[in-house]
């Protein structure tokens, strides 16, 4: 079903039912914009309430009145373009759970006035089988899930968008349950938006396959864990089935997730940065925090090393295919081991210790602070683009000479075969001298 630039609709029927539609799988509802509500389980007042006392509409009914099973076959729901729209789900759907249990994707962009998505109790109910959530443009969203506060045993959870700080509100100890077999996240245009997810919440994302996050105000991707949150200390957060991550445009982030947590991607195969100036050293190898901190007798932060965006264990990302880092201006370091291997806890390698085995294209551009890759020097991918990274200067001297021998940079942003630089270059003496000869 399709409902396309329709300015004066507001309800299917003109009187309050309830219809059914049994094999409808699609829902497409598109520039109608005097609609509030798409789906209800009760009539609503016609009245004016408190929640639109500034609006010049009063509440209207819903486009559809719902009872148990008057979706039954329903996978996809994409409403784009309501300048009046307030819900989309309409309180009271607990009991409703038949109409909305083959949901599989939720689409919503360039509502104006929308405040919230899904109603108390449905991602228990009706979730089951959401695999993509897109939120998009939606300027006053502040809930996307609604739980009530019943008891102190259920606290209220929120994933909050746009106007608040948060997508999880106090998510702990088990009372969130976000749908297990979610497989794509997207954020993007959330100036306020400071983490994607709670720890408690990351840790059940088992089949996560693609990350998009762009211009948001997020500091981590994991947030900070809460007080009631049992993640324990030194944990690694696994997501064993994220594929592709790109993270573009996000001006306040500092790292994957709160240390000392460490994070493992055994499957990625594509990572893009861009435009992420807070970020200074890519990624750091970090095995044995707990043991560190306590043979130096100091927290974390009073030691000299930098934060990472993203601290890891044994092989950094031991699939990845692709990597683009692009306009972050203050990364110096790409891939820096912070605590060295001890017996017992894994080893890189031999053919690659640069902690990308199998990376085959790297992008590098625009940042002019790059020290190096690596200390054990850069992998052997069959492409590498390297542009505005500035090497060979009198300024930048300190900078050059920690660069390793093995390391080759082009200055041009053109594709190159990085196997026949690094055999013509091998045996150079400085790096500038490879750089002016190329």
């Amino acid at each position: 079903m399709e409902l396309v630039d329709l300015p004066n609709l507001v309800s299917f029927y003109s009187r309050p039912r309830t219809p059914r539609f049994p094999s409808l799988e699609m829902i497409e509802v598109k520039g109608c914009l005097k609609m509030e509500v798409i789906f209800a389980s009760k009539p609503l007042s016609f009245e004016r309430t408190h929640e639109s006392a500034h609006d010049d509409i009063p509440i209207q009914q819903p486009l559809f009145f719902v009872d148990k099973d008057a979706f039954p076959s329903l996978k996809s729901v994409r409403i784009e373009g309501m300048d009046w729209l307030k819900r989309i789900w309409q309180y009271e759907l607990r009991n409703n759970a038949l109409s909305f249990c083959k949901l599989e994707a939720v689409e919503v962009e360039k509502c104006k006035k929308l405040m919230g998505v899904f109603p108390f109790g449905m991602h228990r109910s009706s979730l089951g089988n959401l695999t993509r959530l897109e939120i998009r443009e939606c300027e006053r969203v502040e809930e996307i899930f609604e739980i009530q506060r019943y008891s102190n045993s259920e606290e209220e959870h929120h994933i909050i968008i746009s106007n608040l700080k948060d997508i999880w509100r106090n998510a702990s100890q088990g009372t969130f349950a976000f749908p297990n077999r979610i497989k794509k996240v997207e954020a993007s245009k959330c100036p306020k938006l400071k983490a994607i997810f709670p720890p408690s919440v990351a840790i059940g994302l088992s089949q996560l396959e693609e990350l998009h996050i762009s211009e948001c105000g997020i500091e981590e991707i994991v947030g900070k864990q809460q007080v009631l949150e049992t993640v324990p200390p030194g944990h690694h957060f696994e997501f064993l089935e994220l594929q592709k991550m790109y993270l573009k445009s996000l001006p306040n982030l500092v790292s994957f997730n709160e240390r000392p947590h460490t994070s493992r991607f055994p499957l990625l195969r594509i990572l893009e940065v861009k435009n992420c100036l807070k970020v200074k050293v890519f990624a750091s190898e970090f095995l044995s925090f707990l043991s560190f901190q306590s043979k130096h007798g100091s927290t974390l932060d009073a030691t000299p090393i930098q934060q990472p965006l993203f601290l890891l264990d044994n092989v950094a990302f031991p699939k990845l295919e692709e990597l683009k880092i692009v306009s972050c201006e203050m990364v110096v370091k790409i891939f820096e081991q912070v605590v060295g291997k001890k017996e017992g806890q894994g080893t890189v390698p031999p053919d690659d210790e640069s902690g990308f085995p199998r990376l085959k294209e790297i992008e590098l551009k625009r940042l002019p602070n790059l020290v190096s890759f690596s200390k054990h020097g850069v992998p052997k991918p069959k492409k590498i683009i390297i542009d505005d990274i500035d090497y060979g200067e009198s300024k930048r001297e300190p900078k050059s000479e920690s660069i390793p021998e093995s390391e080759t940079i082009s200055s041009s942003s053109r594709t190159v075969d990085i196997d026949s630089i690094i055999a013509k270059h091998q045996m150079s003496h400085h790096p500038s001298t490879a750089l002016q000869e190329l």
